[in-house]
C-alpha cells in the first residue's frame, strides 16, 4: 500500500528546552538534519545521524517490520515514522517476547541502532537499577535484548520512565541535574510469561509476540543497513 507523501518535520518543541546546567538533550529538527547546537542558550549534547535519505528500494526492511508487527504493520511504520520525524512524541514501551530461537528480535534492535546511532543505546538490567544514568538519560531509545525486571520497583520505574517529561541525570562525581526526558523503551525477552510486571489494564506496554523466521540470512543486518537511506526517504 502506499501511504502519502508528508511535509518535512520542521523541529517542534525547541523552544520548551529548560534545564539547571549548561547542557540539555534535545532533538529539536528531523533526526536527518540535526547538528550539535545552542538550544535557549544550553548546549545540546544531541547527537546528529549521518544518513541522507534518497529514493530507492527498502524491501528487506519492509520484510523485517511485517514479521516483527504482523497485522500491526501499518502501527509499526506509524511508531518508526515518529521515532524518526517526532522524537519527542512519548510512545508505548515495545516488548518483544518470544520463547523460540531465530525470530529476529536482536536484528530488529540492531536495526534500530543502525539507524539513530549514537541516540540508540543497549542497556542491561542493571542499568535500570543503577543510581548512575548519565549514559542513557539522554538517548532516544533505550533497548534491552533479554529484559527480565521482575521486581515491582523496577516495572514501576520503567512506567514512569515511559511518561516522563524531565529526568534528573546522575553521573559518578558530579551532582545531578534535571534534564528532558524524550528515552523509548524497546525490551526483548524469551520469557513470554514474565519479563516484566503488567498489571491488568496497563496501557503503557505494547506487547508482541514474535514468530521464528522462515529463513536465515546471514547478510540480512547488512542489508538493512544498506537500505536504510531509501526508508528514511518514505518515512
Amino acid at each position: 500500500m502506499e501511504r502519502p507523501p508528508l511535509a518535512a518535520y520542521r523541529g517542534a518543541l525547541a523552544q520548551s528546552a529548560k534545564t539547571t546546567a549548561e547542557t540539555t538533550y534535545l532533538p529539536s529538527q528531523s533526526m536527518m538534519d540535526f547538528a550539535r547546537c545552542q538550544v535557549s542558550g544550553f548546549y545540546n549534547l544531541y547527537e546528529p545521524i549521518d544518513h541522507v535519505p534518497a529514493e530507492g528500494d527498502f524491501s528487506d526492511i519492509e520484510k523485517l517490520l511485517r514479521h516483527i508487527f504482523e497485522e500491526q504493520y501499518e502501527l509499526g511504520l506509524d511508531y518508526m515514522q515518529l521515532l524518526y520525524m517526532q522524537p519527542t512524541q512519548k510512545l508505548p514501551i515495545l516488548l518483544l517476547v518470544s520463547e523460540e530461537r531465530n525470530t529476529g528480535k536482536t536484528t530488529f534492535l540492531n536495526f534500530l541502532k543502525a539507524i539513530f546511532q549514537d541516540n540508540a543505546t543497549f542497556n542491561t538490567n542493571e542499568d535500570f537499577r543503577s543510581q548512575f544514568n548519565a549514559d542513557w538519560a539522554g538517548k532516544l531509545l533505550i533497548v534491552v535484548d533479554e529484559v527480565l525486571l521482575s521486581r515491582r520497583e523496577d516495572s514501576e520505574r520503567l512506567k514512569n520512565l515511559s511518561t516522563a517529561q524531565t529526568y534528573k541525570v546522575e553521573a559518578k562525581g558530579k551532582d545531578r541535574q534535571e534534564v528532558n526526558f524524550f528515552a523509548k523503551f524497546v525490551l526483548c525477552s524469551n520469557n513470554e510469561l514474565y519479563p516484566v510486571i503488567i498489571d491488568p489494564g496497563e496501557n503503557r506496554y505494547w506487547v508482541r509476540k514474535i514468530r521464528p523466521l522462515e529463513s536465515d540470512d546471514t547478510n540480512f543486518l547488512q542489508k538493512l543497513r544498506e537500505q536504510i537511506p531509501a526508508f528514511l526517504y518514505y518515512l
